[in-house]
């Protein structure tokens, strides 16, 4: 499948299938939230195992949210953030742009 066609077999499934929407979202979230971490992390100068410690989570599922296979919650964003002393920000962008 080339681009432009994985580009509009996403965008029919977006607006035609709810559920498919909310899971693309989530998955992006996920992601983006994964690489998010993996930068703290890293800024911190933190080892997964010293940021696992950090924050009170095994380290296991630092790897999961790091690897995007977590879905986010605004409980895990807030736990995440006042433990490491961050702000969280949010902002929405168009998923199509044509």
């Amino acid at each position: 499948m080339n681009r432009t066609n994985l580009k509009n077999y996403l965008r029919d499934n977006f607006e035609n299938d709810p559920d498919f929407a909310k899971d693309f979202v989530q998955c992006s979230l996920n992601v983006k939230t994964g690489i998010a971490i993996i930068n703290l992390r890293k800024k911190m100068g933190l080892t997964r195992e010293e940021f696992a410690r950090l924050v009170n989570m095994p380290q296991a599922t630092i790897l999961q949210i790091e690897q995007g296979d977590i879905d986010v919650t605004t409980d895990l964003l807030i736990k995440l953030a006042t433990t490491t002393k961050q702000h969280v920000e949010i902002n929405f962008s168009p998923i199509f742009e044509d």
